[in-house]
């Protein structure tokens, strides 16, 4: 699966724009400011239904002059068997974002999710790392949520019992009375469903684990013992049904439910001690790249097709060692098509000249002469 052509349309800086790319390693070059990033974020888009860069589609039609009131962002993928696949993601303002497929809309944007599924490395990664557990539970729900359609289907009917219970224990706040009974009848779906998420979390960290770690290893070339431990408040002793009973007073005194699946977290250590605390940049940088191809991994055999890999201003995140580590399996051909932009075009060209693979060059602004390929 490769993606061969992008139309954008009042996409974030791209008033309009047409890019073809080529099957392997791609490099999306131009100075800070020129929408380099945009243009993966539309690829994101199209592979996801959202965007990987940012949680809210409000600032994706163009602020500029024209003001934009619309986005659109349309690709052409090679699905393989002589088959290609039109994406269009769009959205008018005051609608519903709508997906199509070859020009047919989905019912439900779940039913899209995994379909073409893509890796995304980014400079906002390090909140993986620095910020606190809901960046960490984004991170694994889209990745099950691309491996699982049963997974998708569970948190999302979780999320709306857990906003309806929420909008009710704030009514009582604000309202000064109470209906318990009415509040009860949330407990059920919320254990049953909150049960299922606890088990898939469970079960696929314990999957992940091994990738992960080795391509820490391959990366850091160090023999450091890193770990990803499931922070899950449900225990042995206690059901969740238990903990929304004991929680009641807690979250009828704050307005909101205090226990349960979204309070989940991924604890990130390094020797048994927490990287946010104890980890080098280096260590750091190491452990989130790894995080990104092991669950390329994880995608590559669920789907059994190569995912598509984003990076985002890779070179300047990572020291020389490990941009040559990363390299080094470019070159191997343990991925599929290859997104990376830099600023720096002398640079993409140097890394790329000792590399096997077929290399495209997308220079921005566009109108300035092409690189060599």
């Amino acid at each position: 699966m490769h993606l061969q052509r992008l139309i954008l349309a009042e996409f974030k800086s791209h008033q309009s724009l047409e890019a073809h790319f080529g099957p392997e390693l791609n490099f999306i070059v131009g100075p800070n400011g020129s929408g380099k990033t945009n243009i993966l974020e539309a690829i994101s888009y199209l592979c996801l239904g959202k965007s990987a860069f940012q949680p809210h589609d409000r600032f994706t039609p163009n602020q500029g002059q024209s003001g934009a009131a619309f986005f659109s962002t349309i690709g052409w993928f090679d699905s393989g068997n002589d088959t290609t696949d039109k994406i269009q993601v769009s959205q008018q303002a005051g609608t519903r974002k709508q997906i199509k497929r070859n020009d047919a809309p989905y019912a439900k944007m779940a039913e899209h999710v995994g379909n073409f599924p893509v890796v995304c490395i980014i400079p906002d990664d390090v909140y993986l790392i620095r910020e606190g557990a809901e960046e960490r539970r984004r991170f694994y729900d889209t990745l099950l949520c691309q491996l699982s359609q049963p997974y998708l289907q569970t948190l999302g009917q979780y999320n709306q019992y857990l906003a309806q219970r929420n909008a009710l224990l704030k009514q009582f706040l604000d309202r000064q009375y109470q209906d318990l009974d009415l509040l009860a009848t949330y407990t059920p779906p919320l254990a049953s469903l909150g049960e299922v998420l606890y088990q898939f979390r469970r079960a696929f960290v314990q999957d992940f684990m091994p990738h992960f770690v080795a391509y820490y290893q391959f990366l850091s070339q160090e023999t450091e013992a890193p770990t990803i431990t499931y922070k899950n408040q449900q225990d042995d002793q206690q059901s969740l049904a238990d903990q929304l009973a004991t929680s009641l007073q807690t979250d009828l005194a704050i307005g909101r439910t205090t226990v349960g699946p979204h309070k989940d977290d991924y604890e990130f250590l390094l020797n048994d001690q927490p990287l946010k605390n104890f980890g080098s940049q280096g260590q750091q940088k190491s452990f989130l790249v790894a995080l990104k191809l092991a669950q390329y991994q994880v995608l590559e055999e669920s789907k059994g097709l190569k995912p598509l890999l984003l990076l985002d201003d890779i070179f300047d995140k990572l020291d020389q060692a490990r941009i040559a580590s990363l390299l080094q399996l470019v070159s191997d051909n343990k991925f599929g098509q290859i997104f990376i932009t830099d600023a720096q075009p002398d640079r993409c060209r140097q890394w790329a000249s000792g590399l096997s693979a077929q290399q495209n060059f997308l220079v921005l602004p566009l109108g300035l002469p092409e690189l060599a390929t």
